[in-house]
């Protein structure tokens, strides 16, 4: 399995002090500084294709601990085959969070009781993985946030399926705790809401 690693990243200190620090060996990082995150998946996603499998995709505050690799390929293959989209901390079919994550303004990793690979109803956008030579590609949206609400209802548009799978990783957030979805945020929401009429659009920190 090749697996392509990219993020999109306006913050180079963050970038070579966490993602580039990450325990990947033998791994190139390709970098996009596209004005918003669905034109620079979109990017990464176009060089990614042709020669390999699947692309990770990150924030560049994300870092991988020793093992991740390994541990990923181990855990993409437990997939059915018409896996579309995985991630590692979302909420499942029942409305549940679940996965494992580490958010590093706390002392302690996020780990749920739930058996994994669930599938999902959402994934946390700080890292995911797009199973390629699909057609998967994201719709022109502002900003930096949702498109993780997007992916998952595009990816069953497609035929696909969207998993929670067992990896931890760590993000390095610096979003405040007491963060409240602002007037653009909640634009794009209503638009989500008319481009999947019926489906629940939600996101780990911003539910209907």
């Amino acid at each position: 399995m090749k697996i392509f690693f990219g993020t999109v990243s306006n913050d180079d200190f963050k970038l070579r002090n966490v993602l580039c620090v990450s325990r990947l060996p033998d791994t190139k990082i390709h970098l996009s500084h596209a004005a918003t995150a669905t034109e620079g998946w979109n990017e990464l996603l176009d060089r990614a294709e042709p020669d390999f499998d699947v692309a990770v995709l990150c924030h560049h505050d994300v870092f991988f601990p020793e093992g991740w690799l390994d541990n990923l390929k181990v855990k993409l293959s437990e997939l059915p085959d018409d896996w579309m989209i995985a991630g590692f901390f979302g909420i499942n079919l029942d409305g549940e969070y679940c996965g494992k994550i580490h958010d590093m303004r706390v002392p302690l990793a996020l780990e749920t009781h739930h058996k994994l690979p669930t599938e999902a109803l959402t994934i946390d956008g700080c890292a995911f993985v797009v199973k390629l030579n699909k057609g998967f590609r994201f719709e022109e949206m502002p900003g930096f946030d949702l498109y993780d609400a997007y992916m998952i209802w595009r990816a069953k548009e497609l035929g696909g399926t969207c998993w929670i799978v067992d990896n931890l990783v760590e993000h390095y957030a610096s979003r405040a705790f007491n963060w409240k979805p602002g007037d653009d945020f909640i634009l794009v929401h209503s638009w989500l809401q008319k481009r999947f009429p019926g489906k629940r659009v939600i996101t780990t920190c911003y539910r209907d």
